[in-house]
């Protein structure tokens, strides 16, 4: 059985995120606008949602954007800044 939990949280931007863990992965949810008024915060989070992985001991990291209906070039950057910092892990 694997283990699994989830924690929902509003950040000071007014993303909503979800995030579950398992034995192997963690899976961030945003859900929400990722604009000129919220990028920074979206990638402030995923800095945060990367340290806690590698803290974890985890293998992945997956970032689910189905719910995300509008992303900025703003927030492109912040994932190829994520998906750089994920590397050097």
């Amino acid at each position: 059985t694997a283990f699994r939990h989830s924690l929902q949280s509003m950040d000071e931007a007014g993303l909503d995120w979800t995030v579950e863990q398992d034995a192997a992965t963690l899976v961030v949810r945003p859900e929400g606008r990722i604009d000129e008024a919220t990028a920074t915060s979206f990638s402030e989070r995923l800095a945060q949602e990367i340290d806690r992985a590698s803290s974890a001991g985890l293998e992945r990291l997956a970032i689910d954007l189905g719910e995300v209906g509008y992303m900025s070039s703003r927030g492109l950057r912040a994932l190829t800044l994520a998906q750089r910092a994920g590397k050097e892990r």
